[in-house]
């Protein structure tokens, strides 16, 4: 999600299906926030829209945290 590096060699290898990276959407970062809107970095003339979507791994850790300190707490785990 932060590298534009990447996002170009991934995509690059999508040509074939009609992929298009706007180079200077691509350069852009995320949104700040807490929830950061997806960032649209496919070029108009791509065949599909290509978005970058923050992945928010520390929500995802603190969920899954309090789900086994719940269970833990029920006599699970």
């Amino acid at each position: 999600e932060n590298s534009p590096v990447l996002r170009e060699r991934i995509v690059g290898g999508l040509g074939l299906l009609g992929l298009k990276l706007d180079p200077s959407a691509n350069r852009n970062r995320l949104p700040g926030g807490d929830v950061p809107k997806p960032l649209r970095v496919s070029a108009a003339d791509s065949s599909a829209t290509i978005l970058v979507v923050g992945a928010r791994e520390d929500w995802v850790i603190a969920r899954e945290t309090a789900c086994l300190m719940w269970r833990e707490g029920q006599g699970g785990v």
